[in-house]
């Protein structure tokens, strides 16, 4: 088994974000050629991209990977990923079918 302590923090984080651009409007998909290279697009640019990318990462890489995601995932999570607490807030809150959780 592998078990890791990390502790990260940043100051200011919320106004930190704040000072950066922000999307203002959604234009929409874009072809892959009207895409510039990625490499070429500097954090000040006035126009920013979300990308939809299919990732192939080579088995011998798996391991590696195990621990940290390459990228963002939308899934459904099973219920027997969840811990006891969660459990507890899906029936005390009933979600699900669309409704959401927020929890101070």
């Amino acid at each position: 088994p592998k078990s890791w302590i990390m502790y990260e923090d940043m100051n200011a984080l919320y106004s930190g974000a704040m000072t950066q651009n922000m999307p203002t409007e959604i234009l929409g998909k874009v072809s892959p050629e009207e895409i510039p290279n990625i490499q070429s697009i500097t954090p000040d640019t006035e126009i920013g991209y979300m990308l939809e990318v299919d990732l192939e990462a080579p088995v011998h890489l798996h391991d590696f990977f195990a621990d940290y995601s390459l990228t963002l995932e939308k899934q459904i999570v099973p219920e027997n990923w969840l811990s006891l607490y969660n459990k507890r807030l899906v029936n005390d809150k009933e979600v699900g079918n669309g409704n959401m959780c927020s929890e101070r």
